[in-house]
């Protein structure tokens, strides 16, 4: 992955988790000096490259990554995850950072592993409410944008 530096978060060495679509981003745990945790998203550029895809489709696959960053970024819920440093970009990566994750959706659906994440029913509740308080919210904006598309139809 190479010697990555968001903001002062640096990667851990530890294995990472996948994230998003298709699992594109790895997530890796993350520290800055002062001792603050975060989780860093980093897509690698160079894994494009052995796709085969024309320029232009590449191109408009680092759009959709980088404007998944910048819609998270706008959506400020306590269920939804935090951004703690905004999208970065170099020639190698696309990445930014969070407040520290475990796991993901995904992995727990889609893992083999057995072992359950918690075993305290309550916590397991608690858990699934906050999952659906945050889709709850983002239902609730995308009910308004398509609102406000109508109003702004009738105005044009």
């Amino acid at each position: 992955m190479g010697n990555i530096n968001i903001k002062g978060y640096t990667p851990s060495n530890k294995e990472s988790i996948s994230g998003g679509c298709g699992g594109v981003w790895s997530i890796f745990p993350a520290k800055k000096s002062s001792k603050e945790k975060g989780s860093m998203f980093i897509v690698e550029k160079k894994k494009y490259k052995n796709l085969g895809l024309a320029k232009d489709k590449k191109e408009e696959n680092f759009n959709i990554l980088r404007n998944e960053a910048k819609n998270l970024a706008k959506y400020m819920h306590p269920s939804v995850l935090k951004i703690i440093e905004p999208l970065y970009e170099d020639t190698n990566v696309i990445g930014f950072v969070t407040e520290p994750i475990e796991t993901t959706l995904q992995n727990l659906l889609f893992s083999k592993d057995d072992r359950p994440i918690r075993t305290d029913e309550t916590e397991l509740k608690l858990i699934l409410m906050e999952l659906l308080e945050g889709i709850s919210y983002l239902v609730e904006v995308l009910n308004w944008l398509i609102n406000l598309h109508r109003i702004l139809i009738v105005f044009i």
